[in-house]
């Protein structure tokens, strides 16, 4: 490409070049590769198989177009007609396959990957040039590795591809797509999430209560946790950030391994008063309504640090005078 004409190309591609070079390690330099237009598609294939019909090649890959960063990388199946077949043709039947195998692919990339949906990432493609035709492509998120997610992720596809063609797939059926959901969309720092840690802290409360035939309800854990958060704010111990709807910061010499402390003391009072004994910290809900005082989030993983005795004690007398004075 000339340089100065596609500089703010130029600029974006070369942030996915190098992501590729995970994968690639014999890339030329990104510089080159933008000065040349050389390579135009940068692949990686993991797999290629046959369609059932011999009609097709179908490869399994990552691919990224350096003309196009904005696109992004992406993976997924291409389509290659063979010489002497009708391309629109074979591109109707690699659709009708790729609709026939969707759910089955779904299921099995989501059970794979504990952490992602990947109901609503398939795209459809806007070409079908060149004997080629992609029936799907999905991006390949900023956060995601080439090799842990991308490749991953086309080693299911293919499979799922195998097993249709040798018949090991029998219970197709077309997704309902008119019946699918979007998925719950969950916030951190908002009076949407402070409400669900509330909720969670009620249905604790009630489910403890209940097992021991009580009659404390939730609303009572309710009571007691605003309780905390209205005197730590008082205290200093805790401060409102202004820039999310709720949010908590602690104060600055606080450490993740004190948070722990804090969280557990507090939790384990709640329910001490209510119904006798602790109830478990809501570690998932904790995380999103409070954070470190540089406003940097909490991951759940904190919960797994250990606490020294010395520590928890202290944390369990400020939480007794908090709560009970």
């Amino acid at each position: 490409m000339n340089e100065r004409k596609y500089y703010w190309t130029n600029r974006a591609s070369q942030h996915n070049i190098d992501r590729l070079r995970s994968l690639i390690t014999d890339l030329p330099e990104s510089k080159q590769i933008l000065l040349t237009g050389n390579p135009r598609y940068i692949t990686y294939i993991v797999d290629q198989m046959e369609s059932k019909n011999g009609h097709r090649i179908y490869q399994f890959l990552i691919e990224y177009d350096i003309y196009n960063p904005s696109q992004g990388i992406y993976f997924g199946c291409k389509s290659l007609t063979k010489k002497g077949h009708h391309h629109h043709n074979e591109c109707e039947k690699a659709l009708y396959e790729w609709i026939q195998i969707r759910e089955e692919m779904t299921k099995r990339l989501n059970n794979v990957f504990v952490d992602k949906d990947f109901s609503y990432r398939f795209r459809e493609t806007d070409n079908a040039s060149d004997n080629t035709f992609w029936p799907f492509w999905i991006s390949l998120y900023e956060d995601e590795s080439p090799m842990d997610v991308g490749v991953r992720a086309l080693r299911i596809i293919a499979r799922v591809y195998s097993d249709y063609a040798n018949g090991r797939i029998t219970n197709i059926n077309s997704p309902d797509q008119s019946a699918s959901k979007l998925l719950e969309v969950r916030t951190a720092f908002t009076n949407e999430a402070f409400e669900r840690l509330m909720i969670k802290v009620e249905e604790s409360v009630k489910n403890v209560s209940s097992s021991d035939n009580g009659k404390i309800s939730g609303e009572e854990g309710r009571h007691l946790l605003q309780t905390f958060f209205t005197k730590a704010e008082a205290t200093g111990l805790l401060e409102r950030s202004p820039n999310y709807e709720k949010a908590w910061r602690m104060q600055e010499n606080i450490s993740d391994v004190e948070f722990k402390a804090l969280m557990k003391a507090l939790f384990a009072k709640i329910g001490e008063l209510l119904v006798g004994k602790g109830i478990r910290v809501p570690w998932g809900d904790v995380t999103r309504v409070m954070m470190r005082n540089n406003e940097i989030a909490y991951k759940e993983q904190v919960k797994t640090l250990n606490v020294q005795m010395d520590v928890e004690k202290k944390y369990t007398r400020i939480i007794d005078d908090i709560l009970t004075k």
